[in-house]
Formats: structure tokens, sequence, C-alpha cells
């Protein structure tokens, strides 16, 4: 019965609508909808280090043209000079409109306001990266009802769409790196059948990929996948080898211009580049996250971490589709244009999980610095099952889609906390980190004005809590310090409790609220932030 209502949803979902206008009205309205969603959620933890190290760069750069260098100088000395600017770039000028729509209608400060349109950009870039998800599909699985599945399985799956509501970096990256991976896809797939190839998906290509090099260093990585395709191709003919070299140097120059432009520590040394990748990869900040209940730090980490993640955060589907290979890998890879699509994902995709294993990078907050490779899994594991049995990746996306629906729902607004059904026969609360981007700062916050009205007590301060005095911005509140002033500041005074501070209550005081969210399924609540009363 259900593969029969799964085969009338899979031959009617969408496609029912005839009229182009409605589809387009239909997909609007998602990313109408979407925006307003992202809107709503809390400023994430990083959002002030971003804005900060725009603000680094400007003062860099416009003291280049004064006789004073001093602020390039700060630049060259500062622990996060080695972070892309390129998203933020792109992003500020969206910023700035809505900010100037939205600044009398929305109760935060003006510099809140600022940080939260930015969510509006970044789902919004997502969004587009959907697109080019059912792209790949359908020039893989060449089925554009199986395409247009993976595509709302991509859009609703609660881990990636969480992080596309606030994840100002992660999310981003993940979305350049699909669209960079379609356009080389696409010049290798004209090359392979021997086609003309347009001057602009050349362009593309490189700005992509510029583009994706601006937000992270990291970057740098997507080569490896490049690499692995010119391999496969030139395995297939070798004559491909004078089209292939012609474009990768002219896109390489495109792209390394545009590299250095968006990163103006580089411009008094160039090869400071290969420095930077090596700082990165041992970044300084040593922050743990919690895994089965431990804290492991970030220089700790062991062969186990990244594939224990990927297992806690894959949806079963995805995971069930990527032990399917060995079954499919055949069927798969007989036909030379398969084998040049999901080969170049695949084997690249394995090659640079090996290297983060080996070369244990620190790597903090889940899989955050791996978010691009744990989606890129989640779309191989729906192309392997989809060769597999085309009827039992229906059944699978029928159900993963009410789930996954269902999640969404109940986790808002903390949807990148989610794990996958099989997690849920764990205590999370106990073994993981939840809101480990603060965000819940911005439901505590409204929670405190409550509690501050009912308890009516003048100069109260209050300790913790990432953003909190964006959202208490009023002259009600005065005094907002770190959770590191718990022993020393005067009682009374409240606390919020979010972040890592989580697992560290306040001795002596009264718990007054608990925020929490939960997924479907799973009969215990997740607790993702506290406020105490310490008298």
């Amino acid at each position: 019965m259900l593969s029969t209502i799964q085969d009338k949803v899979n031959q009617n979902f969408f496609f029912f609508i005839r009229n182009k206008k409605i589809k387009i009205f239909i997909l609007i309205s998602f990313w109408i909808f979407g925006c307003i969603l992202s809107f709503n959620v809390g400023i994430s933890h990083d959002e002030f280090h971003e804005f900060n190290y725009i603000q680094i760069n400007y003062e860099a750069v416009k003291s280049i043209f004064t006789e004073n260098n001093k602020n390039f100088q700060l630049l060259l000395t500062d622990n996060d000079r080695y972070y892309g600017i390129g998203f933020s770039i792109l992003a500020f000028f969206f910023q700035k409109i809505l900010s100037f729509i939205l600044i009398s209608k929305v109760e935060i400060s003006d510099f809140g306001l600022f940080l939260i349109t930015k969510h509006v950009v970044i789902f919004s870039f997502f969004y587009i990266s959907s697109f080019f998800v059912y792209f790949i599909a359908k020039k893989i699985l060449k089925d554009k009802y199986l395409s247009t599945t993976i595509f709302f399985l991509f859009l609703f799956y609660p881990y990636i769409l969480g992080h596309s509501f606030m994840n100002p970096k992660d999310s981003p990256f993940t979305s350049a790196w699909i669209i960079s991976t379609f356009y080389f896809l696409l010049l290798i797939e004209k090359i392979y059948l021997n086609e003309k190839i347009f001057f602009k998906h050349i362009i593309f290509f490189s700005l992509s990929t510029a583009f994706l090099l601006s937000i992270r260093i990291s970057g740098v990585l997507i080569f490896l996948q490049y690499l692995v395709g010119f391999l496969i191709l030139l395995n297939i003919n070798k004559k491909f080898f004078r089209n292939l070299l012609r474009i990768f140097i002219f896109s390489g120059v495109i792209i390394i211009f545009l590299f250095y432009l968006f990163y103006p520590v580089f411009w008094k040394n160039p090869f400071d580049v290969f420095y930077a990748l090596k700082y990165m990869s041992s970044h300084y900040n040593d922050v743990c996250t919690y895994v089965f209940g431990k804290c492991i730090k970030a220089s700790q980490i062991d062969a186990t971490y990244i594939p224990v993640w990927l297992i806690l955060k894959l949806p079963e589907i995805s995971i069930f589709g990527l032990f399917t290979f060995f079954f499919v890998e055949k069927k798969i890879f007989k036909d030379d244009k398969n084998l040049l699509f999901i080969g170049t994902v695949f084997y690249s995709s394995i090659l640079i999980l090996l290297l983060f294993i080996f070369l244990k990078p620190r790597l903090y907050n889940e899989v955050r610095h791996v978010h691009f490779l744990l989606t890129i899994f989640f779309i191989l594991g729906l192309f392997f099952l989809s060769f597999l049995s085309k009827k039992i990746f229906q059944i699978l996306s029928f159900i993963t889609i009410i789930i996954f629906f269902l999640d969404n729902i109940k986790l808002y607004p903390y949807n990148y906390t989610w794990y996958n059904f099989s997690s849920r026969l764990l205590n999370v609360q106990e073994n993981f980190e939840i809101d480990y981007w603060g965000v819940s700062s911005k439901n505590l916050s409204h929670e405190v004005k409550k509690i501050f009205n009912d308890k009516k007590i003048p100069e109260l301060c209050i300790l913790g809590g990432s953003y909190v005095p964006e959202y208490l911005y009023d002259n009600t509140f005065k005094c907002f310090k770190s959770y590191g002033h718990l022993d020393s500041q005067k009682r009374p005074f409240l606390v919020i409790q979010n972040l890592k501070n989580l697992y560290k209550n306040p001795k002596d005081c009264s718990l007054l609220f608990e925020e929490k969210t939960s997924l479907s399924f799973y009969n215990k609540k997740l607790v993702v932030g506290k406020i105490w009363f310490c008298s």
C-alpha cells in the first residue's frame, strides 16, 4: 500500500502543476517563507566575529592609501587574519538595505538588526544552491522526478536547513562548493562529448571557485575534486588533455586574481598563503566538543571523530545508500559518463575525508568545519540508493520527507541541532552539545524581560548569553557581563546559560526557566538554555 501511495506521489508531486507560472510562484513562496524563518532565528555565536573581521580588513585596506599603515599591521597580527571575507562582503550590501527597511519594525538594537539580516542572505544562497543540487542530480540520474525528490530532501534536511538559517561561514561555504561542483561537471562533460564550451561557463566556474576560496581558505580542497575529475577524464581518453590544460590555465588566472583580491592579508606577501594553510589546520581556538559525554578538545580529536558525527547526523536513507555502493558500483561505472560524474565526486570526497582523518586538523562543534563533506555524502547516498532500486528510493524518500517535515516544525528555531532517527535511542542531552551556536539567547532574552518585571530588582546585572544585550537594548538593562564573572559578581543577578556553559550550573542559585526544543518520535525534551536567579 505504501508503495502504491509513493508511486502516486512520485508521479504527481510538484509535476501535477502544468502551469510554469504557478510553479515559479510556489518556489518563490518557499524562498520568502524561508527568509522569514531565518530572520526570526537568534544571532549565532560567530556573527560578531565575522563582522569584526570585516571591519579589520576594511580599515587595513583603507590604511594603504594613507601615510599611516598601522591598521594593516593590525590585520597581519590578528588571530583570525586568514579567514575569508568574500561572502561577508556580498552580504554587507543586502544587510544595509534590509536594515534600513526594517529598522523601526523589529525589537532589537541597530547592531543586532544588522547581524540578523545576514540570515536572509545565508538562506537565499543556500536556496540557490538547492537548484544546483537538482541540476547535478538530473545530469547523473537523467530523471526529473528522482531529481526533484532529491531537491526536496536536500531542502528539508533539518541539519542543513538549520545551518542555512544562521551559520555565516559553513553554510555559504557548502553552497559555493555545490555550485562549483556543478560547473566543473558541466565543463568536463562538454569536453567528454566534444561539445562547444561557452566562455560564460568558464567564467561561472572560475567565479564560483574563487568565491568558495574567499569564504574559507580550506576551499583549496576542491582542487582535489578537480584533479580526480581530470584524471578520470584523461583515463577515458588522453586526447582531452589539451582542452583541459587550456581551461585550467585560463580559469586559474581568474581564480588566483580573485583569491588575492579577497584576502588583503596576502597583499604584502603572496607566498604567505602556504603558511596560512598550516596555520588554519592547527587553529589557535582549542574549543572542546561534547561527544558521548566527554569534552573532546579540538587538538585531541582522533580518527573516529568525523565518522562518528557522520553516523549521528546523516539521515538513515543516506547511510543506507552509501553502503549500497558496493552493490551498485559496477552498474554505475560501466558507463563512462557516470564514472566521470559520480566517480569525480565520490572518490574525491573519500580522499578529502581520509586527509581530515589522518592529518587531524582542529575541528570542533560537531561537523561544522566539514559541513560541505556531510552534504556531499548525503547527496551521494541518495544517488547510490536510486541506482540500487528506484522503488526502494521512492518509499524511503517518502518516509524521510515526512520525518524531516515533522522535525523541522518541532525543532525550529534550533533545526541545526537535529540528530538522525537512530541517534534518538541515545540520551542526546547528556551525551552531546545541543545549542553550540548560542541561538537560544534570543528567546532567553525575551524571558528575561518577563522575569525582570516580576522580580522588580533595579540595576539587575545579567551574566552570560551571547548577544543578550542586542535584545535587551533599552535603558532598563545596563549591566552585562560574561559567564566568567560568576564568582566575583555581587548578588543579586541573573545568569543566562547556553553554549558550553550549559554544563556548568551556578551554585546557590534558583532555576527560573528552561528553553527547550524537541525531536519528533523522541519523548525527551532537549534543553538549549537556562535562566538562573542568584539572590
